[in-house]
């Protein structure tokens, strides 16, 4: 959708005045894009995501993401990085996504997309974060991923939920990477789906 402009914020990462949080967890971001109807510039929503530097966290050690994100989790609350770091260190993933994970450059993380809700249903999320993804000029190899839902043994209605929600972001052209988690979903921004195609 057209009617969607965004604003990009690198957020501050200080939890008391004389201290920069940032560095001790410097290989991650924290972003929020807000987004507005374009119209009238009507606010209409947040996206919150996270970028974690993985090539250079690689260079530095093979335990240095899980450092970083444990770190960014405990000065954090709320933050679900140790579940990223888990997920691509842990899972099994088919040969070929395997090598793309461990060669990211970047690894972006949708953290949430926060809709109000009468913008909702009219695929402006979808719209948004395609947007967000293409505005952020990250590199090609960049691995983007976000928890669907809840998936597994929690009843019959939230599985139908998540799979509802999961199906929701494959018209984006994320995909289940693990055959074990299917909570998550990835997206490789070089293949046609990562980037925004005529504007």
């Amino acid at each position: 959708m057209e009617d969607i402009t965004l604003h990009i914020r690198r957020d501050i990462c200080k939890q008391r005045r004389d201290e920069d949080c940032h560095a001790h967890h410097p290989h991650i971001e924290a972003c929020t894009a807000s987004l507005r109807l374009a119209q009238n510039d009507t606010s209409i929503g947040h996206i919150y995501l996270n970028i974690l530097h993985q090539a250079a966290l690689v260079r530095i050690g093979p335990i240095r993401m899980w450092d970083e994100c444990q770190i960014y989790d405990e000065r954090h609350l709320g933050a679900k990085l140790d579940k990223v770091e888990n997920y691509l260190a842990n899972e099994s993933f088919p040969p070929d996504r395997d090598l793309q994970i461990r060669q990211a450059t970047c690894i972006l993380f949708i953290d949430e997309v926060i809709l109000h809700p009468t913008m909702r249903g009219q695929g402006r999320g979808l719209a948004a974060v395609k947007k967000v993804m293409d505005a952020l000029e990250l590199p090609d190899d960049t691995v983007v991923l976000l928890q669907a839902g809840p998936v597994g043994d929690t009843g019959d209605g939230r599985l139908d939920a998540g799979e509802r929600i999961a199906r929701h972001w494959k018209k984006l052209g994320f995909q289940e990477w693990s055959e074990t988690d299917e909570s998550w979903l990835c997206l490789l921004l070089r293949e046609p789906e990562g980037r925004v195609q005529g504007g």
